[in-house]
């Protein structure tokens, strides 16, 4: 038995913050997670984590419709900070990556901000989950 939760947690309001940055933007968030979790005597899993590929991707992460240049470089930091923050606690039991397609050709993945495949994000979530 979970606590499932989106976690679309804001970590920083720059356009491309640092990797440090974005780690300490997860720990304004840690305690109160960690805190629900005891309170409920179950782990967290979070049913849906992402971050689109563009500037300011961080600020309101479950934004999806407004237009904002490409960041891919953003998109990678913001994975890496969650699993170097989060991934490690022992009230977090797992999370799903958002947004993954079974089965579409590698020149649309562009088009769909969200997802992580065939972009550095990918390398980071392969890394983080033992896959080469």
């Amino acid at each position: 038995d979970f606590i499932g939760i989106d976690a679309y947690f804001p970590l920083s309001s720059e356009k491309h913050p640092t990797l440090a940055t974005l780690q300490k933007g997860w720990k304004s968030h840690l305690n109160e997670l960690e805190n629900f979790a005891g309170k409920h005597q179950k782990p967290i899993l979070f049913t849906e984590i992402g971050y689109r590929s563009v500037d300011f991707a961080t600020d309101k992460p479950w934004e999806s419709h407004e237009e904002k240049p490409e960041n891919l470089g953003l998109q990678a930091d913001a994975y890496q900070a969650f699993f170097n923050e989060v991934w490690p606690k022992k009230w977090l039991a797992g999370a799903f990556a958002w947004k993954w397609f079974l089965q579409q050709p590698k020149r649309q993945f562009h088009r769909d901000s969200f997802s992580p495949q065939f972009k550095p994000a990918e390398t980071v979530l392969q890394n983080a989950f033992g896959q080469p």
